[in-house]
């Protein structure tokens, strides 16, 4: 096979001399090396513009798109501002001749808008059967110290598709889990962790106490540390959720278990006697 590369002007006319296809022949345009798709994030709650912004460079980040937006207003919480990330999309489906999105990020991106606009065009029975699902992760962000210091390693760069979403100034505090009453609490800054436990009306007898821990309003978690004999426990937020997990259900031994544990002590019981004869 020849390849022959040939000039064409902005009206895709030929530069040069006529060039002349023949069958089979096989024409290729390559993408302009400095273009790129218009990549979008998105900023909603407590900033001056929220919506919608294009990423103007490749290093753009959280503290530029927020400049952009005019700032944040008066009842903006930065302590609760949260980043969420989407990741890879992935098809759920029952269908055997579903479109299966492993492999290059971006091939991933244009099948999975394929097949919604296919999905659009069929009928709910079909619809039914189809499920795309893009997983996305809450990444914990520290919008004061971003805003601080702007350019900093918590200053992230903005990737296509962020939701940035500052809320405004959060008043209660959720306790959920094995309680014995799961609901919201008015935060108070003189109360502690277990303070608000006792306000849900302390653990409920599946409670797992050690492993109850705190997920923030911006998404990060923390839980209670040990040092020595003393134990210590998260500092609590406007907006935060105190949840407290349920203690694993141990199994029960059943016949074919008790029979073989008293059978092992038999035996051991004969080994003794056998000794001490």
């Amino acid at each position: 096979a020849e390849v022959f590369t040939v000039n064409v002007d902005q009206n895709l006319k030929l530069i040069g001399e006529p060039f002349v296809l023949k069958p089979f022949d096989i024409i290729s345009i390559r993408n302009s090396e400095t273009y790129e798709l218009q990549k979008q994030v998105f900023l909603e709650g407590e900033v001056l513009y929220p919506g919608p912004y294009t990423i103007r460079s490749k290093n753009e980040r959280i503290s530029d798109l927020i400049t952009r937006a005019g700032g944040l207003t008066s009842s903006a919480y930065t302590d609760g501002a949260s980043l969420k990330r989407p990741g890879p999309p992935k098809t759920i489906s029952k269908d055997k001749n579903a479109i299966s999105l492993d492999g290059d990020l971006e091939r991933d991106k244009q099948l999975t808008m394929k097949r919604l606009m296919d999905l659009s065009e069929k009928d709910e029975s079909v619809l039914a059967k189809d499920t795309i699902v893009i997983a996305s992760d809450l990444v914990g962000i520290n919008l004061s110290q971003i805003l601080k210091v702007p350019g900093s390693n918590a200053d992230l760069i903005l990737q296509e598709g962020d939701i940035i979403r500052i809320p405004k100034q959060l008043q209660t505090v959720k306790v959920s889990g094995e309680v014995l009453n799961p609901n919201n609490i008015v935060y108070m800054s003189n109360r502690g962790f277990k303070s608000y436990i006792r306000g849900a009306g302390g653990y409920n007898i599946n409670a797992l106490p050690k492993g109850a821990y705190i997920k923030y309003a911006n998404g990060s978690v923390a839980a209670a540390s040990n040092f020595l004999f003393f134990r210590s426990y998260p500092k609590v937020m406007p907006g935060a959720e105190i949840l407290v997990p349920q203690r694993p259900k141990r199994e029960r031994l059943n016949a074919q278990a008790w029979i073989g544990i008293g059978t092992a002590f038999a035996s051991l019981a004969a080994v003794i006697v056998s000794i001490l004869r």
